[in-house]
This record gives C-alpha cells, structure tokens and sequence, in this order.
C-alpha cells in the first residue's frame, strides 16, 4: 500500500487503504479472529496515513515530512506524539501542514521537499501543492 504511493501506482495504494478502512463483516457476522485481524489492518492503515501519504518521519535530528497523498485523498489529519514533542499533521486536500504543540519544550529542525525550517513551539509549517507534487527532500 505505502509503496505504491507515488508515480502511476498511486491511484492503486488508495483503493487498498480505502479497502483496509471497510468493514470486513456486518455487526452480526463477526467474530473475535476477524475483529483482531480487522483491527491489525486498521493499525496498518494508519501506519500508511502517517508515514507513507503524508510523509511525517524521523531521524536523530530532525522530522522529515515528505509526503505523497494519492488522488484524491480528502482531509486527512493524525496527531502523533514523539521524542519532538507533540504535533498535529493535517493534509487539507491541497496543503500538507504540521503543527508543534504550544507545550513542546523546544524547536525542531524539520526537513521537506522545501528545504528546511525550524518549527517552533506553538508554530504551524504549511507546505505549499507545488512542494508536495515535487517530493524530493533536501540532502
């Protein structure tokens, strides 16, 4: 799913997302197997959502956000918590943004398809379409 997210394939990684959302049974036809294998493609979906269409990752020194949502994703926003701080990442359909926790104790380096920034506590960095469409991150 996640590496199909970018070129022509892009189109194919949104059917398999969207797939693993769905229910696999009605209410009635469950059964505890099935929720807990339900419930593990849930979690991969998500895993998808955060590292692979809206691109947030880490490294020692800095978040990488490098993201690739495929058409057309709608509104997409996933708060994820890490040795940074707390941040909101929220894909407008148009605009990827990531927002740092007024709480955070300190900036973060952020590296994106932009270049680089310095987010700072209670800051939101917007990246605009045309950084997205890119997606190449700086060395």
């Amino acid at each position: 799913m996640g590496s199909l997210r970018r070129h022509s394939r892009a189109e194919a990684s949104r059917r398999f997302f969207e797939e693993a959302l769905r229910p696999e049974h009605g209410p009635s036809a469950a059964s505890k197997v099935a929720e807990g294998a339900h419930l593990g493609a849930r979690a991969g979906a998500i895993d998808v959502l955060q590292r692979h269409y809206l691109g947030f990752g880490l490294r020692r020194d800095a978040i990488l956000l490098d993201p690739a949502p495929p058409p057309p994703l709608g509104r997409a926003r996933i708060a994820v918590f890490c040795r940074f701080g707390h941040f909101v990442c929220e894909w407008t359909g148009a605009v990827l943004r990531l927002h740092a926790d007024v709480a955070n104790r300190r900036a973060v380096s952020v590296r994106h398809p932009g270049g680089r920034t310095v987010l700072r506590p209670g800051r939101t960095l917007e990246l605009p379409p045309r950084a997205v469409a890119n997606g190449a991150l700086p060395a």
